[in-house]
């Protein structure tokens, strides 16, 4: 009749079941209990990975969770409207709408709502997936509520959250043939390049991205540069029939709301408030000696500054034609000289006379920094403003083919320097600035595009 029969080795007997995507798939590992194994100590793996973000800049590591990025729902891009994320106001309150029971999920209807969250340039896209992904995996850690309901016979389905950063999967997108494999293979092949040391583990994901049990989070999907497209094409037209639960996202300017509005729920990254921000600020200035007495003196300026500006409006202090007046007035930039020069006895400084946040070492105090000092040479230097200044001679048709060119030579360049060998093993131990030297390749390589357009 159509029918699947299974024999049943414990107790003799067959029964007769329906087999869909979403009930079954291939034993990859020898056991279930192996299975589970794997995926918690791979969500222990996530907890301990994504616990600090380092800044960029100052290598300050935070907690991811002490600033709980906060979401609201899109309204200008769109996007459906569902009931359950109408009040969700951070992701923490995003990440258990991902973990939804499919309770039917044997009888192969699976929920699997996508979600677009858009952000603007500096409100913290990386973090947040970062976050989300963290948040996930705590969720998954439990023991009751990382598991799919199937109408309260088992456990059902154990989930796993895969954090996927697109500039990484561009570059896998860039050497596979679009049509030479299927969305399995290209996901395998992701997560082969990103944890290919624990074969475990990469097996494990194997077969969770086959049972459909993977929470996809796919950060930047505008910064696929060149493959942006393909990339498009991946999430819409193949991942997303596949039934995979799938948390995208990206500058609003960066896709087409009205493609993404007629499935994907779409929600706006808000930027940080005050108070996050101030508590930000003290994180990093706390890594500094100086850095309470420095900070105490900036909330003290800020808060008689906003008095003033209070008293400055007020109609019994200053007059309409007062103020303009007054703004009309010429601004003077002590900082520089009259012959323009920057005049460094304008430099804030202690009490005691020292010069404030002043690097004497010559080291930079970020690992992401650290990899771009060893990265950018001169020699990659060269070989830019070299391809600019050749591209400079060409006609306009021809500029795009010697673009591509520009590309292979830098590229070439920083591997002969040794730029890509500046994060193997021992490298950076923050998983934002853990990939290969190629991510900052990249970053030359993007430069290149831009100067020579």
């Amino acid at each position: 009749n159509g029918r699947w029969r299974l024999a049943l080795t414990s107790g003799g007997g067959t029964i007769s079941l329906d087999l869909n995507a979403f009930n079954h798939s291939v034993q990859r590992l020898a056991s279930a209990s192996e299975y589970e194994a794997a995926r918690v100590s791979y969500c222990k793996r996530l907890l301990k990975d994504f616990e600090y973000v380092e800044d960029a800049i100052t290598g300050t590591r935070m907690h991811v969770n002490k600033q709980m990025l906060f979401v609201s729902l899109g309204r200008k891009a769109g996007g459906m409207e569902v009931d359950a994320y109408q009040s969700i106001e951070s992701i923490k309150e995003l990440a258990p709408l991902l973990m939804m029971a499919s309770a039917r999920r044997y009888r192969g209807e699976h929920y699997s709502q996508p979600v677009l969250v858009c952000a603007e340039a500096g409100t913290g896209k990386t973090w947040a997936s970062q976050q989300l992904t963290q948040q996930i995996a705590e969720i998954c850690m439990g023991s009751e509520e990382g598991n799919e309901g199937d109408d309260g016979e088992g456990l059902g389905v154990r989930l796993v959250p895969l954090l996927i950063y697109i500039q990484r999967l561009a570059r896998l997108l860039d050497v596979i043939p679009e049509g030479s494999a299927t969305p399995f293979e290209l996901l395998q092949r992701y997560v082969a390049t990103e944890y290919g040391d624990d074969v475990r583990l990469v097996t494990m994901l194997r077969q969770a991205l086959e049972m459909r049990a993977v929470v996809i989070v796919m950060d930047g999907i505008d910064e696929a540069a060149s493959s942006k497209g393909r990339v498009a094409r991946l999430v819409l037209e193949e991942l997303l029939p596949l039934g995979f639960r799938l948390v995208v996202t990206s500058r609003p300017e960066g896709v087409q709301a009205k493609t993404f509005s007629k499935r994907f729920v779409i929600l706006d990254l808000l930027k940080l408030s005050e108070e996050q921000q101030r508590k930000s600020i003290v994180g990093q200035l706390y890594a500094y000696p100086e850095g309470q007495e420095l900070l105490q003196r900036l909330l003290d300026v800020t808060n008689i500054r906003t008095g003033h500006d209070e008293i400055y409006m007020r109609e019994d202090v200053t007059s309409a034609s007062s103020r303009a007046a007054l703004e009309a007035i010429p601004e003077v930039d002590r900082t520089f000289k009259e012959d323009g020069t920057r005049d460094t006895s304008m430099r804030q400084r202690s009490r005691d006379g020292r010069l404030v946040h002043v690097r004497t070492d010559g080291v930079v105090g970020s690992e992401y920094l650290k990899g771009l000092t060893a990265l950018f040479t001169p020699q990659v230097f060269s070989a830019i403003d070299e391809g600019n200044a050749a591209a400079a001679l060409l006609p306009p048709s021809p500029k795009r083919e010697r673009r591509k060119t520009i590309h292979d030579e830098v590229f070439t360049r920083i591997k002969g320097t040794g730029g890509g060998g500046a994060f193997g093993e021992g490298g950076p131990s923050t998983r934002e600035s853990s990939a290969p030297g190629d991510v900052y390749a990249d970053v030359a390589v993007s430069l290149a595009v831009q100067l020579s357009d």
